[in-house]
């Protein structure tokens, strides 16, 4: 009589480690892409992030101010990396001043500019409203005397060397001229 062996046989068990090892291969591949995919949208997203900030601090203080400079709208505009505007001068409760003929009074004035990589508000004090980086940069620009257009451009190297970069073109209607 012959005796018969359960187990595998050594082809079946290379076939088993063979598919077993492609499989893996695939899956830290996969895994791989995904950790590399999140840290690019973890900088473009953080690039974003600091682009609107610049942006919202530059419209909201261009909502409750009046633009002085650039005041080069009726010749021919210039790019510059300075804005010169007045606060509107409010009273303790909020509400604005207004003079006897029903005009705002406008409070002292205040900049907005680029400098040194940063988007900075200079009152009596300095703020910082956005970092930009080295390689950011942020002009303005004023076609119009109801518009002044931003162009604002970063540029970010995250994790293992990934660069990302955006640019970008803002235009603001000026209510208060």
């Amino acid at each position: 009589m012959r005796s018969r062996c359960k187990g595998a046989t050594l082809i079946e068990v290379l076939v088993v480690a063979s598919v077993f090892s492609v499989m893996l291969a695939a899956i830290v591949g996969i895994y791989l892409s995904t950790v590399r995919a999140e840290r690019i949208i973890a900088v473009s997203s953080d690039i974003d992030r600091t682009l609107l900030a610049a942006v919202r601090h530059v419209d909201s203080s261009l909502r409750s101010s009046q633009l002085i400079k650039p005041d080069d709208y009726r010749e021919d505009p210039q790019y510059t990396t300075l804005l010169e505007l007045r606060a509107l001068k409010l009273q303790p409760d909020g509400t604005p001043v207004v003079t006897a003929e029903g005009l705002p009074e406008w409070d002292v004035p205040f900049t907005i500019s680029f400098d040194q990589g940063d988007l900075v508000r200079m009152n009596p004090n300095t703020r910082v409203l956005a970092t930009l980086g080295p390689k950011g940069d942020v002009r303005f620009i004023r076609p119009s005397r109801e518009m002044l257009e931003m162009e604002i451009s970063m540029e970010k190297e995250g994790v293992q060397e990934h660069k990302s970069s955006r640019k970008a073109t803002f235009e603001f209607r000026l209510f208060n001229q």
